[in-house]
């Protein structure tokens, strides 16, 4: 058994992650200095380094760290995080944990999840997003400060010299390959990586998982749904922060449902597995929780839930689960006061409505088990609704002016709802 406490997390004794800079981590969602970068040094160095051995030590002695800050807040919300879902997937292999030398340096690299970001290059500047995670972002950027920024982050030398030791490391071990982005499904390192595992023989044997904006299928003549369908389990989550065509382009600039739609009605023709499967997941914060009824109701009067939908809880989970915490300017905690008693109020209507409309269409033997998933993550909301989140207002609004103004978009005509987000509240 994995040490029982409220800290120990498999992912530094079996995963790594790697940004489109080349920073090293111990998650995606880890809120640290980087653990070390593979344009500096090479993998094999940074997996035994001072900060992976301390933080692997920390968490077999119960002790917390700070690059942890973001699971200890959602677990405070309910039983849901990174942490608890490493240690589900993960748990069983406590052979890995119990090969730890007593400085905290595993003997091996064995890495049974992998997450590369290759590169920022992405197609679309997300309200949430930065130029570290997007081409697209930094060419806004460049507009919006008229200072010029690095357009694209690229580890192509160094990420294949990674590669090329992951692969001779892990690739009869990986167990769990997460591709985001940047946007993978227009970077050829992605595709270079399917190509190996079908050479490999073991594209069936590993579980494939994907944030993507899906505005592309094709790159370079390849169809990724012909990768997708020889998958044997694979994950699709699509990254739709709205179903209005105006909001939609403002929150993920310049997205179009009109171009989505096709696109995901594509999936639900070609995934038809219950482990071949797609969700939604938006990235929920003050620009669009209010309207979260809303768009579920577009996806159900446009017939967009997957196949799996009635026979599992995994949508109750994915569609409700990424609640926005950075930046704090857009997170629901903070709304003014007035707000939150709306926002709290949008939240329970939406349960009760989900419940007497989506909840009877799930076979029989699994609705109890997704009503109670549902009320975990509407109380996720809740409780990140009641968070007192300050901001500096002044920037704040410096700062959406110069969005507006380089993107020629208007924030209190596309919300005139949120208004008063512009102006300080007490």
């Amino acid at each position: 058994m994995i040490p029982d406490n409220k800290v120990f997390c498999m992912a530094p004794f079996i995963h790594t992650y790697v940004e489109p800079t080349g920073a090293v981590r111990p998650c995606c969602v880890a809120q640290s200095e980087t653990f070390g970068n593979i344009q500096e040094d090479s993998i094999e160095n940074i997996w035994n380094n001072n900060k992976y051995k301390t933080i692997r030590l920390r968490m077999l002695n119960n002790e917390p760290s700070s690059e942890c800050k973001r699971c200890t807040t959602e677990e405070s919300w309910s039983n849901q995080s990174m942490r608890l879902a490493m240690n589900d997937l993960y748990g069983d292999q406590i052979d890995i944990v119990n090969s730890v030398t007593a400085d905290g340096e595993l003997p091996n690299i064995e890495l049974l999840r992998w997450d590369f970001r290759f590169s920022n290059l992405c197609n679309l500047a997300c309200i949430g997003c930065s130029p570290e995670y997007s081409s697209t972002w930094s060419d806004l950027a460049t507009q919006m400060y008229n200072v010029k920024q690095p357009i694209f982050l690229h580890n192509k030398n160094y990420m294949q010299q990674f590669l090329d030791t992951v692969f001779d490391s892990s690739i009869d071990t990986v167990k769990q390959i997460y591709f985001a982005g940047g946007e993978p499904l227009i970077q050829w390192e992605h595709f270079e990586v399917l190509k190996q595992l079908h050479d490999h023989g073991n594209l069936d044997l590993i579980e494939f998982s994907y944030s993507t904006n899906l505005t592309s299928l094709t790159f370079k003549g390849i169809n990724i749904l012909d990768y997708w369908t020889k998958m044997k389990k694979l994950s699709v989550c699509v990254s739709i922060d709205e179903v209005d065509e105006e909001r939609l382009h403002y929150i993920r600039y310049p997205s179009s449902m009109a171009k989505l739609l096709p696109n995901l009605k594509l999936l639900k023709e070609n995934l038809t597995t219950r482990e071949q499967t797609y969700t939604i997941t938006p990235t929920w914060g003050i620009l669009n929780t209010h309207r979260i009824k809303e768009y579920m109701e577009f996806l159900l009067d446009n017939d967009l839930l997957p196949n799996s939908f009635s026979i599992e809880s995994k949508w109750e989970h994915d569609f409700h689960l990424i609640i926005m915490q950075d930046p704090d300017r857009l997170s629901v905690g903070a709304s003014s006061p007035e707000w939150k008693i709306e926002l709290h109020e949008k939240i329970t209507e939406y349960q009760e409505w989900y419940k007497a409309t989506l909840i009877p269409l799930k076979h029989e033997g699994i609705r109890d088990n997704c009503s109670e998933v549902l009320d975990q993550n509407i109380e996720r909301f809740h409780s990140a609704i009641d968070q007192d989140v300050p901001y500096d207002y002044e920037q704040w609004q410096l700062w959406i002016t110069r969005l507006d103004t380089a993107r020629k978009t208007n924030w209190t005509k596309t919300f005139p709802e949120l208004a008063w987000h512009l102006n300080k509240h007490d």
